[in-house]
């Protein structure tokens, strides 16, 4: 497995992944119908979108793409935020969403901002956790039972 910047040829394969995450993973804890909207708005032009926004990476084995992830500034300098963080289903906990949420952590918006964001769906809330996010102000409250708001500081 190896990670790498996001290019635009990435778009339309990455629009899949995010769809089948949506889907077949999300679609236990969410509407169908909210997933299936979600899926259509997550398309190739969104995801080139969310790229040019801020840096988004990509995790491949060989060359199959297995994952992605952003990180983009939020407000100001001071704060980041990650975003369009999916795996493939398939390899979910087998070290792909930690190897990418470090690939990251190393990237320069993530690392000039004092505060980086996520916001967490209710399945990956404890991955997050344990790559060392906390939930915002210190309380597990998922925000209208739709996400989980959490937060890393780097200083």
């Amino acid at each position: 497995m190896y990670i790498r910047k996001f290019k635009e040829e990435d778009a339309e394969t990455v629009s899949k992944l995010v769809g089948r995450n949506l889907l077949e993973v999300n679609i236990k804890d969410y509407p169908k119908e909210d997933m299936i909207e979600f899926a259509n708005y997550y398309n190739p032009e969104t995801i080139k979108k969310v790229a040019s926004e801020g840096h988004m990476y990509i995790a491949c084995e060989n060359e199959e793409i297995i994952g992605c992830g952003a990180v983009t500034a939020l407000n100001e300098e001071k704060e980041s935020i990650i975003v369009t963080f999916f795996i493939l289903p398939e390899y979910h906990g087998k070290g792909v969403g930690k190897a990418l949420i470090q690939e990251l952590e190393k990237d320069e918006i993530f690392l000039r901002a004092e505060r980086v964001q996520v916001d967490a769906s209710l399945g990956s809330h404890i991955f997050y956790k344990k790559m060392g996010y906390e939930y915002r102000g210190g309380i597990k409250n998922s925000c209208d039972g739709e996400h989980y708001e959490m937060e890393k500081f780097n200083r």
